[in-house]
């Protein structure tokens, strides 16, 4: 009994402590599909968040570009998202995704947890487009359903600014959070780099689980041995 007890918690802890942590970032799992590891992007209008029903593998902001765009808007192919491509008046790397939004509509990037838990995330934004750029507004948000509670907002004055909020959330299934970016003055060079990692935070409780089902293993082999000898 004491045997298949203590292979129970063997297996049980090691368990746990072979499951990774959630890790994942915005642009090496964008590939033009809403939702692909966790990722949706979207049009906002004050506190409304709305995903994009249309995906494009060209026409893009960013000619070259994969890319997810709303169709219903009145300026075109933006606001919208895109991995890769290029354009003159665009200071892009390549390595970030791109993001702009329209005259009339903001962008937002989300994570969206499908379980319950603590997340910490890093979302750095760079204004990127390089004409007559006013300043880029970005407004960290949580949001459910779909009704978004505003942080405050921050201004990205040109395209060698950067800004980078980051630190932990807890989320309820369902909920998300990230980053708003909306046209602040001439929204033609508002395209914004985005840098997007989400990792879980493991709960003290899973930790204490798996450290005590190894203590408990180890004192119990300890006594066996104890016994052996004195036998």
């Amino acid at each position: 009994m004491m045997i298949k007890f203590l292979t129970s918690v063997v297996v049980a802890s090691a368990a746990l402590a072979a499951s990774p942590a959630l890790a994942v970032d915005a642009f090496t799992v964008f590939n033009g599909t809403n939702g692909t590891g966790g990722f949706y992007y979207g049009s906002a209008s004050g506190t409304a968040l709305s995903d994009y029903n249309v995906t494009a593998t060209g026409g893009c902001f960013l000619p070259g570009g994969t890319c997810l765009y709303s169709s219903a808007s009145p300026d075109g192919v933006i606001p919208g998202v895109v991995k890769g491509g290029s354009y003159s008046t665009v200071d892009y790397d390549g390595t970030t995704l791109a993001m702009h939004p329209s005259n009339s509509l903001d962008t937002f990037a989300a994570f969206r947890a499908t379980t319950a838990g603590k997340y910490a995330y890093t979302i750095k934004l760079k204004a990127i487009g390089t004409d007559s750029v006013n300043g880029v507004g970005v407004t960290d948000f949580t949001s459910v359903a779909n009704v978004a509670t505003l942080g405050s907002r921050q201004v990205l004055p040109g395209y060698t600014s950067a800004t980078t909020l980051s630190g932990q959330v807890v989320l309820a299934a369902g909920q998300q959070f990230g980053a708003i970016v909306d046209a602040n003055g001439n929204y033609g060079g508002d395209t914004t780099a985005l840098t997007f990692g989400v990792t879980a935070v493991p709960e003290p409780a899973q930790w204490a689980l798996m450290i005590g089902g190894f203590g408990f293993v180890g004192g119990a082999m300890r006594r066996r041995r104890a016994t052996l000898v004195a036998a």
